[in-house]
């Protein structure tokens, strides 16, 4: 497609979304455009997925009965949830209808499964299960809910025969796993370590084991995304698909930076996210979204909020967390912004892909789904955490891209010579020299010794045969 033409389309989208934002049963005026508190929209997403009605007050709390199953669906709601009470709780104002809903839903027991499967649709309530097992003060009966998940897990097929073949409706060998099942055998695993797991490994451990194969399997090393099973290899990059690997591998991250003895887990997890950033930020739609398939989005067209959730809950934790620089905070704010004007004024978010294995172009206009409400929750939640101090400096960091030919590989480090990069950009500064951050792989080092004073290395498993580019952000300032 000729770029006159990619233009013209461009600007379709853009109008076609604007005039979309009046369509539907649900009124959409703009309610929420300009709130700039992210709680108080996701508070009234949650109130009308819980409740069916937004709720003014913090302190009010409704009669209901919990019309949630523990089905992955609304396991996702669930976990999203329960991030928002926790931020409620952390800012000093608690929401304890939440916590009340979170209880009486937790109350169902999972019990057994008919077929042992090796997916993920049956243990997703598990990561929320454990978050109630520790709000509750670690009562054994809210552990002990989760064995039968694990049962489950251990009765399928050997981790090590996944994508070995096997492939029908009881094994599906999809990324969405790896939102469901390592991030509760991590949960698990902080809180209970090996206890009634079967070959007594710690569920960390099993998490990362689990985590690895996905990743052997399913991951494009070009790309930094991933596709969504071994049957559609190459054949797209469903945006839902990549959001739960996204939300997935930052959750167990984040289990395993706790411990000293998972730190090289939780860096790897951490280079895999750094790289996956960089492919969004460099794929994204006219509204600062992601469509069904994000490579693709002159084919699906349609705006669509599911994978943009998830992707908005990493991105935005992982600048708060000083993995992704401020350069970022632009790309959170915009799709955070183009998700809210997808809620309506009533508290429903919309524009949601219906349950699926694939990109489809499809009008999302006035669907919504839980899990969909569950990964807007958690992105609000994300996003809430930006500082302000942050926030205003979100134009104040440069950036250079650097091709193959910039730089050379050795025993995993990329070399850099400072010359080459002044070549490229002769205002760098030599202030940032230790302040430089690469986004794909992992973090720039500062230099270490007198000898090194003419490059700068790029750590964390760098790929030997890596073709793509490296972008490296730094802080202007007065060259020395």
């Amino acid at each position: 497609m000729d770029k006159t033409r990619v233009l013209v389309f461009e600007a379709v989208i853009v109008l076609t979304a604007a005039l979309m934002l009046s369509a539907g049963n649900d009124s959409r005026s703009g309610r929420w455009e300009n709130v700039s508190d992210p709680l108080a929209v996701a508070k009234a997403v949650a109130d009308r997925e819980l409740f069916g009605r937004i709720i003014a007050s913090d302190n009010e709390r409704p009669k209901f009965k919990v019309h949630h199953s523990l089905y992955w669906t609304d396991a996702t709601l669930m976990s999203g949830v329960a991030e928002l009470f926790d931020r409620t709780e952390q800012i000093g104002a608690p929401v304890p209808r939440y916590l009340d809903y979170l209880q009486a839903w937790a109350s169902q027991n999972p019990g057994g499964y008919p077929v042992p499967v090796f997916h993920g649709d049956m243990v997703g309530a598990g990561q929320t299960y454990i978050w109630i097992y520790e709000r509750s003060g670690r009562k054994s009966i809210h552990l002990e809910r989760t064995n039968g998940m694990i049962d489950l897990i251990f009765k399928g097929r050997k981790i090590s025969q996944i994508g070995t073949g096997y492939h029908d409706y009881w094994m599906l060998f999809w990324i969405d796993d790896t939102y469901m099942i390592p991030t509760f055998l991590a949960a698990r695993g902080q809180a209970a370590g090996n206890k009634d797991i079967p070959n007594k490994k710690d569920g960390r451990a099993i998490a990362m084991e689990y985590l690895r194969v996905y990743d052997d399997v399913l991951y494009d090393q070009k790309t930094g995304l991933y596709w969504h099973d071994r049957k559609n290899i190459g054949k797209f990059n469903w945006s839902r698909g990549d959001g739960w690997a996204a939300a997935g591998f930052y959750k167990v991250m984040k289990v395993m930076e706790q411990d000293p003895a998972y730190q090289k887990d939780a860096q790897w997890l951490r280079s895999r996210l750094v790289r996956m950033s960089l492919a969004l930020k460099e794929n994204r739609n006219p509204v600062g979204t992601w469509n069904a398939d994000i490579l693709n989005r002159e084919v699906y067209s349609a705006p669509e909020t599911s994978g943009t959730v998830f992707f908005v809950y990493m991105m935005a934790n992982m600048i708060n967390d000083g993995y992704l620089p401020d350069e970022y905070i632009p790309v959170v704010q915009k799709a955070s912004h183009f998700l809210s004007l997808s809620v309506t004024d009533q508290g429903r978010l919309m524009r949601v892909q219906p349950v699926g294995d694939e990109p489809v172009e499809f009008d999302f206009e006035m669907n919504s789904e839980s899990f969909g409400v569950g990964g807007f929750l958690l992105a609000a939640t994300a996003m809430s955490r930006l500082p302000e101090p942050v926030l205003a400096r979100a134009d104040q960091v440069e950036c250079v891209k650097l091709s193959s030919d910039d730089f050379a590989v050795k025993n995993n480090d990329a070399e850099i010579k400072i010359e080459k990069l002044r070549a490229l950009r002769p205002d760098f500064p030599a202030s940032a020299f230790g302040k430089v951050q690469a986004v794909f792989p992992g973090k720039v080092l500062p230099k270490t010794a007198p000898d090194e004073d003419k490059k700068i290395i790029v750590g964390s498993d760098f790929p030997v045969n890596y073709q793509g580019p490296v972008h490296l952000f730094y802080e202007p300032g007065n060259r020395d």
